[in-house]
């Protein structure tokens, strides 16, 4: 599943279920989130969920574990599949390897049919703005409910324009 033409001896990208090594990640990376992912519940609920219910991609890099990507693709009962949660161990961050992997995330939702990815992030995470917007995501809503009074900005990505109409 590797999603470009880049030195692919030096990334790797697989599905995972492993619980542990989700947790992992995101307890390494939770403070980079506003508020916290720990304070919005337990970090191990949402490894469950996302084992059973989604789809989780592990990139490593010179066979160490760098990130993992979290996303639900079920185009049978929604067309967009829905991005939930990237995030790239820190001493991996500046490879290029979030773009991979979302190169990735993409191709795996394309060959299962749907009609584009959507996704959402605070509106202060420029980081991941700049990311989805590099990838050609566009905005389409914007949520005002989430806690500390951070604004949430939806994003788009659509597949091909001619059939999400």
């Amino acid at each position: 599943m590797c999603a470009s033409n880049r030195d692919s001896e030096k990334y790797k990208i697989k599905k995972i279920y492993n619980l542990e090594k989700i947790i992992m990640t995101l307890e390494k990376n939770d403070d980079d989130f506003n508020p916290p992912l720990s304070k919005r519940g337990l970090l191990e609920n949402y490894a469950k969920k996302w084992v059973n219910e989604g789809v989780v991609l592990e990139i490593s890099y010179k066979s160490n574990f760098a990130g993992i990507a979290v996303f639900y693709c079920n185009p049978e009962s929604y067309k967009y599949s829905f991005l939930t949660f990237i995030a790239i161990n820190r001493n991996y961050r500046g490879k290029g390897l979030s773009v991979l992997l979302m190169e990735s995330v993409i191709d795996y939702c394309k060959g299962k049919g749907s009609l584009g990815l959507e996704t959402q992030t605070s509106e202060e995470n420029s980081k991941s703005l700049h990311l989805y917007t590099r990838l050609g995501f566009k905005e389409f809503g914007r949520i005002d409910n989430r806690e500390n009074g951070i604004k949430s900005i939806q994003l788009r990505l659509i597949f091909n324009e001619f059939t999400a109409n």
